[in-house]
């Protein structure tokens, strides 16, 4: 398990917490594949009986860290990258999978709560994903998630004009379970885990391999979502984004 990935386990439920918060939590190539280990042992272990995802200090996360980009070039030269990984757990993931949300949850971090089946937010709690600010192009399926599920003209809002979801907004349109006040995301997500660890566990993963049986079949897309991702990176004009951005961090 990465160093950045702090797991607890209690009662049936396995924690686990990105621990990375002097960066905001910026998902490293190495916390990519300390969530996929952890989604993975859920399902393969019949005592755990529902996963609680949350981040350490005042943001879920900021997205990809720019150092964990590079992975994704090699695509096409037949490495797989570690957050191809993450995506694949998700969507296959036969554990109930419980997201607290405190602050900002950009990049990965928002597409990653398409492939949860709850989400508890702070009042204040912010998803993004910049895609199109950066150049790139969404991942982890959800350019075709978002739109199955809340339609193309509010899928385009949050993809395409790369706007900011608000928690309270989010909670209308589905996005996420319930707005609870800032710094009680946790605690709901907590008293929904022990909730979902009190049931019979066998007939909890059998109602949600029903719920979800579909998402396996958009792994092409995912896959294809990445070389497309690879292809922006590499473009004159996300590399000028980007060093721009680091431009600004340095200075």
């Amino acid at each position: 398990m990465s160093e950045h990935i702090k797991r607890e386990e209690e009662n049936g439920v396995l924690h686990l917490r990105l621990n990375r918060p002097e960066k905001k939590n910026a998902m490293t190539e190495d916390m990519y594949r300390g969530l996929a280990d952890g989604l993975k042992e859920a399902d393969g272990r019949d005592d755990i009986c529902a996963v609680l995802l949350s981040g350490e200090g005042d943001s879920f996360t900021s997205g990809n860290d720019l150092s964990a980009f590079a992975s994704v070039l090699t695509m096409d030269q037949g490495t797989r990258p570690p957050v191809l990984d993450l995506i694949e757990a998700g969507l296959k993931s036969e554990t109930p999978l419980i997201a607290a949300v405190e602050g900002w949850c950009v990049g990965i971090g928002a597409t990653m709560m398409l492939h949860t089946d709850f989400i508890y937010a702070g009042r204040s709690a912010r998803f993004h994903m910049p895609f199109t600010e950066l150049g790139a192009v969404p991942e982890a399926g959800a350019s075709h998630l978002l739109t199955r599920r809340f339609g193309r003209q509010r899928a385009a809002e949050m993809m395409i004009a790369s706007k900011v979801l608000p928690a309270e907004k989010a909670e209308r349109w589905g996005f996420i379970t319930e707005v609870v006040e800032d710094g009680d995301a946790l605690a709901a997500g907590k008293e929904m885990a022990a909730h979902i660890a009190s049931l019979p566990p066998q007939s909890v993963r059998d109602t949600k391999k029903l719920m979800t049986e579909d998402l396996g079949s958009i792994l092409p897309h995912t896959e294809h979502e990445l070389k497309v991702f690879a292809g922006r990176l590499r473009s004159e004009e996300m590399q000028a984004v980007i060093a721009k951005k680091m431009a600004r961090k340095s200075g």
